[in-house]
């Protein structure tokens, strides 16, 4: 039953429940469906540099 609230809202069910404050946006959740359906070496792959651009845009907002 909470988890349809949560889809009907658009929301998780820990940010529903309050264990989460941040809201996660559903199109990243779906992504990373996706990306735990991956052979590991593949999302080791991606994860690495989706960590790169992570750190980059962090570093272009502190020092930009």
């Amino acid at each position: 039953m909470a988890a349809k609230i949560a889809e009907a809202l658009g929301v998780s069910l820990d940010y529903l429940s309050g264990i989460s404050e941040q809201e996660l946006d559903n199109d990243l959740v779906k992504l990373l469906n996706e990306l735990q359906a991956l052979k590991p070496e593949d999302r080791q792959h991606i994860l690495k540099t989706l960590g790169a651009l992570v750190r980059e845009a962090k570093t272009r907002v502190t020092f930009g």
